[in-house]
């Protein structure tokens, strides 16, 4: 989860009505990074950031090519890392 929809700064459409969401199910999300600080935290853990990517990125490159519509949300993000 992007670091700004924790902390309410982010004024993407669907991020307050999603924590929202998981706070009216007894599980506020509690964490989440700067896309930008990613790279720096899976390090900690011995791992490689091999792709950080966002929405449009994920859409054009993952669920195109298999023929899939999924709704992405412009705040998700998806993160591939290898084991170090």
């Amino acid at each position: 989860m992007l670091k700004s929809v924790i902390d309410g700064t982010e004024s993407k459409v669907g991020a307050e009505a999603l924590t929202t969401l998981f706070k009216a199910g007894g599980e506020p999300w509690s964490f989440g990074l700067n896309p930008s600080e990613v790279d720096n935290f899976i390090k900690q853990y011995n791992l490689k950031l091999i792709e950080n990517v966002g929405m449009s990125y994920y859409e054009e490159n993952y669920l195109k090519c298999i023929n899939r519509k999924l709704h992405v949300s412009p705040i998700e993000r998806v993160v591939y890392a290898e084991l170090i």
